[in-house]
């Protein structure tokens, strides 16, 4: 027993360095895949940026026409001194044409809706006229009566004088 309560604080010792060990192996296995895993996110990053770079390229391969066209155009015009200007004034009148549409479609809208009010007020003015034809039609077809009526009263009534009667006027 002596001797491995001589050994035990060096076997303790012993013990700890090698889960320390084992702890910064782990450690250091940690961060080596943290890397790595970056490394392969740069990559990939690095990867797209080149495609996009690629595909900007062959865009301004395209668009290289349109520069000399722009730089010829500013060359010839009092107008314009670099191709910029005229570029920002085609977004000017771009930007003014789409306001000037949906002016005029607002204005469509606008004018759909009064037509929609007015004929809805044509109607109704229509059918007001109607109406009122029909009452004044009822109302001459009485006073076309009562006219018949009175004639006929009037030619009772002057019967009646002659044959010496006393009319009794009704009213």
């Amino acid at each position: 027993m002596d001797t491995v309560s001589k050994f035990k604080p060096f076997i303790l010792e012993t013990n700890n360095k090698r889960n320390r060990a084992l702890q910064k192996e782990n450690d250091e296995r940690k961060q080596s895949e943290k890397k790595q895993s970056a490394v392969v996110q740069l990559q990939d990053r690095l990867k797209n940026l080149s495609q996009r770079r690629n595909e900007l390229r062959s865009q301004w391969g395209l668009l290289q026409p349109f520069r000399h066209f722009l730089n010829a155009c500013t060359d010839r015009s009092d107008e314009f001194a670099d191709p910029e200007e005229i570029l920002t004034r085609h977004r000017i009148l771009t930007d003014t044409h789409r306001d000037l549409q949906e002016a005029c479609s607002r204005t469509n809208a606008e004018l759909e809706q009064l037509q929609i009010r007015y004929q809805q007020r044509l109607k109704e003015c229509q059918n007001t006229v109607l109406v009122s034809n029909s009452e004044l039609a009822r109302l001459q077809q009485q006073l076309e009566t009562a006219a018949s009526q009175n004639v006929q009263l009037e030619g009772e009534a002057r019967v009646s004088e002659e044959k010496g009667h006393d009319v009794v006027w009704l009213s």
